[in-house]
């Protein structure tokens, strides 16, 4: 079995840099397979990232995951729909600073319009990124 998971939200909200410090933990133990392979635009933005993780053998079923980000880049927004075709998991990454929440927003309709057509359900989840700033928006009242 293949997974494919999709890290997905706004411009600067920290896709990459999430799976770069996941790639590097689970590198330290042994469990990646390949290299880390990040395209980048003229101007050191991330074009896209993506990264193999070794078969992983729970109940007697070899499951392959791969995971890619999307570009942030409003004009890279196609590239963000060819990158979510075959998806099976996606982490929605949410910029916590307080003037980024509109563009969160947006972005997340986005992305239920990217997959509205998808007749399968499939896991997603939250992260919020930089959390730390006197500035955040937190996901705890």
């Amino acid at each position: 079995m293949k997974l494919k998971i999709v890290y997905f939200g706004a411009s600067l909200a920290g896709k990459s840099t999430n799976v770069k410090v996941l790639y590097e933990k689970l590198k330290e133990k042994g469990v990646t397979k390949g290299d880390y392979i990040s395209m980048e635009t003229d101007e050191n933005r991330t074009l896209f990232v993506e990264m193999f993780l070794s078969s992983f053998n729970i109940e007697g079923q070899n499951i392959d995951i791969k995971v890619l980000t999307t570009p942030g880049q409003f004009r890279l927004h196609p590239l963000r729909k060819v990158i979510m075709k075959g998806v099976d998991g996606l982490v929605f990454v949410v910029d916590s600073a307080r003037d980024r929440e509109n563009i969160n927003f947006l972005v997340l309709r986005e992305t239920a319009a990217v997959l509205k057509n998808r007749a399968l359900t499939f896991t997603h989840s939250l992260l919020w990124s930089s959390i730390t700033r006197e500035t955040s928006l937190t996901p705890f009242p």
